[in-house]
């Protein structure tokens, strides 16, 4: 999987993942062996500022 930066460089990792016909919601990312891979922060809006997710591989 990769996130595209819309600024800096983008990131790929690879998340283990399950694809099943009968899953009733949308598609989502777990944490073990996916979120947990991420280092993630999130700076909400301020004003005329827009909110930024900052990301990047956990260590």
């Amino acid at each position: 999987m990769t996130l595209l930066a819309h600024e800096g460089v983008d990131l790929s990792f690879e998340p283990t993942v399950l694809l099943t016909p009968d899953w009733p919601g949308p598609p989502t990312l777990g944490y073990p062996n996916g979120l947990e891979r991420l280092r993630l922060a999130f700076e909400p809006a301020d004003g005329d500022d827009e909110a930024w997710l900052h990301f990047g591989p956990a260590v």
